[in-house]
Parts: C-alpha cells; structure tokens; sequence
C-alpha cells in the first residue's frame, strides 16, 4: 500500500466528518472533494481498482441502456406509423404483404421495448439508489441527483461532434424523449430521428454497445482513451465538478 493510501485511510474519519458538514451546508463540490478524498488513490490510477469501480460501472451502463432504448422506441414507434399511414392512404390499393409483414414486427417489437423501458427505468432507479456505502457511490448518486447533470460543457460538446442534436438548435437533449419517461432526458443515439434527418442515412444497430453515438469507456476499456479525455469523461459522469 502506498503512503498516500495509508495517509488517506487515517485520514478517512475526518474526511468523512467534512464530507457531512459540507452536505449540509448544500456545498455540493465540497462534499465531492471530500469524497475523493477518502478514495485509496485519485487521478486515473483510480480506475485500475475494478472492484471499487464495478457497481459504478454498472449504473453508468444501466443508464446507457435506457437512454438507447427509449430512442429506440420513439424511432420505431415513427417508423410503425409512417408505414400506417402509407398502408391506409388509399385503402381500394392493395397493400404488399411486406409492409404488413414489417408493421407487425415494428408492433411486436414495440409492445417488447414498451415493457423493457420501464423494468429499465425502474431498475436503474433502485440500482442508484441501493449503491453499495462508499465514497465512489456517494459521489455518483450526488451528481446524480444534480438538476440536467448531463448537460456539462464536455457531455454537450460529445454529443455535438458525434452528429447529435447539441450541434443543432432542435433542443432535443434537453426534454424528455418521450411523454411516457417523463423524467428521462439525455443525449442523442443513433436512433434519434432529428439525427437521422441532419445526416440523411440510418445507423443500423440494435444495443447500445454497438452504437457510435455513445461513449463507454468501461466497455471499450479506458487504456484505449487519453487521459484527458478519461478525466472529463468520468467528470462528467460520475464526480460533476464544475
């Protein structure tokens, strides 16, 4: 064990006691910086300790999921109704088998997706919310529970140069996605439809994981990624300091 781990465990009592004060005092970054402190090491060394970061990693993913999936299911939910009304537009035509056969499975999987978001949304919600004690989780949940978290210079500026709403006017990422989530908002995936429109083409995916729009560095592996761009992105993700 390094001496600024075992410095930072002697300390942790009286770190932990400021962490309270500064919470109290609704000094958010304070409370923050406390929280760090009480970690074994700080910098991106930090991320070298899987079992400290897997719950966290986890709720990062979870939310990933649900920011896919709910565009998933206004993008179908279009492409279902699109297909409706061309289907009913002139009812003396008669309609190929294959528009039928495509909007039933645009059905289907809508009824799927439906039951999905929400076992999603709930589950993210508790997950948050039964985080294991410790410094790493109490700074997640906090930056959590900050107002729009997800709107940071950093979050924005992802979201602009991957081709998302940020880079436009639209104001997408900043209202709900869909009236049936109404607390969810967050950026674009490639199954934003305004994206879509902007470049012209469809990205065909079916997971987060495959998607280009969303960022895991977990999943890709954060050796890949600069440090720089490490340090903003769990920033942005898990600490929120301003």
């Amino acid at each position: 064990m390094s001496l600024s781990a075992v410095v930072r465990y002697f300390l942790r009592p009286y770190t932990r006691h400021a962490e309270r004060k500064s919470q109290q005092e609704g000094d958010h970054d304070g409370a923050q910086v406390f929280r760090l402190a009480q970690l074994p090491r700080c910098g991106i060394s930090l991320l070298s300790y899987r079992d400290l970061w897997q719950p966290v990693e986890k709720c990062i993913q979870m939310y990933f999921k649900l920011r896919f999936s709910i565009q998933r299911e206004v993008y179908l939910r279009a492409k279902h109704d699109v297909l409706y009304e061309e289907i009913n537009a002139n009812p003396s035509t008669k309609v190929p088998s294959t528009s039928v056969d495509e909007m039933q499975t645009y059905k289907k999987e809508l009824h799927s997706l439906r039951e999905t978001n929400c076992n999603l949304e709930r589950e993210t919600y508790r997950y948050i919310n039964t985080l294991p004690d410790g410094p790493l989780g109490r700074m997640l949940y906090a930056h959590a529970e900050q107002k729009d978290w997800y709107l940071s210079n950093f979050l924005r500026q992802e979201c602009a140069r991957s081709g998302g709403c940020c880079g436009r006017e639209c104001g997408c990422c900043e209202k709900p996605r869909i009236d049936k989530h109404p607390l969810h908002k967050s950026h674009c995936t490639s199954m934003c439809l305004c994206c879509e429109d902007a470049r012209g083409y469809p990205v065909e995916v079916e997971r987060y994981e495959n998607d280009p729009m969303i960022v895991d560095v977990f999943l890709c592996g954060y050796r890949n990624f600069s440090r720089d761009y490490l340090r903003c992105w769990i920033n942005d993700y898990v600490f929120g300091f301003e």
